[in-house]
């Protein structure tokens, strides 16, 4: 017979399978990456002011076989601070395309208060008016293949009474 000692060890392995150190089990979400950068609203803040810039675009992507459009989704413009460009590396990890949802821990409450929104019409076309001169991540979300997310990104710089034309493609 062979030792119960060896026997339990072996148990205990096979039950800390999937678990940290520490012994807690490891699910999707401490699997996700956590903000190191603070939120910062002092460096946000640009975003919310008054400006004379006019940012408009249209946002597609490729599902793999075609171009498709992502109509009536909302877009979202961020001002680049430490803080989101951690948290869009993060998302993104360095493609200008995400074909899955990441999730992001220790998120500030903050964050998304910190951005403007405007939404793409049937043909994928949108505008944000008034922005302040800056440096800004454009952001949005459809749904491409399979029910799946599509999330594309793209960093901008706006100069003052300037009239920027972006394709937010993931390219």
């Amino acid at each position: 017979m062979k030792s119960p000692t060896l026997l339990i060890i072996v148990l205990v392995a096979i039950a800390m399978t999937g678990c940290d150190k520490a012994g807690r089990y490891l699910d999707e979400a401490s699997l996700a990456p956590a903000m190191q950068a603070r939120f910062d609203a002092d460096a946000s803040a640009y975003v919310l002011g008054a400006g004379t810039s006019t940012v408009s675009g249209s946002a597609t992507y490729n599902d793999g076989e075609e171009l498709k459009i992502a109509s009536n989704v909302r877009v979202r413009m961020y001002p680049v601070t430490a803080y989101t460009s951690e948290y869009f590396g993060h998302l993104f990890q360095g493609q200008a395309v995400a074909t899955r949802s990441a999730d992001v821990t220790n998120t500030d409450e903050r964050f998304s208060s910190y951005s403007r929104v405007t939404g793409s019409d049937a043909e994928g076309n949108f505008t944000f008016l008034g922005i302040p001169e800056g440096d800004y991540y454009l952001y949005t979300t459809a749904t491409g293949p399979s029910r799946a997310v599509v999330a594309l990104y793209k960093r901008i710089i706006v100069q003052d009474g300037q009239n920027l034309n972006v394709v937010l493609d993931g390219k």
